[in-house]
């Protein structure tokens, strides 16, 4: 019998929230997860695929985004994600989404 996707990302999911870190070993390198609760997104450049899962967002310096940066939760809940910082510049050609969820 086919697993469910609930079931499938439940098989994922630590009971504390946290992805079991054994999933992401298959993850090809030109595509990146970040899993903090506070994140700064420091002076970077994405080319291709990048997704940090968190509650809080910080620029930390000048950003450039060329390829898909996905800023998201695990879990959709009442916990509202921020995104703050000033001073810095976000570039590039690509596409920043913001509160995504996994489940």
């Amino acid at each position: 019998m086919a697993e469910t996707k609930a079931r499938h990302i439940a098989n994922l999911v630590e009971d504390d929230g946290d992805v079991k870190s054994t999933h992401l070993d298959n993850i090809p390198s030109s595509n990146e997860i970040e899993l903090l609760n506070a994140v700064t997104l420091s002076a970077q450049t994405t080319t291709y695929q990048k997704m940090y899962l968190g509650n809080t967002f910080t620029v930390g310096g000048n950003l450039t985004v060329n390829g898909n940066l996905v800023l998201g939760k695990i879990i959709a809940d009442s916990t509202a994600q921020t995104l703050s910082g000033s001073g810095y510049t976000i570039t590039g050609t690509g596409q920043i989404t913001m509160n995504a969820t996994l489940v």
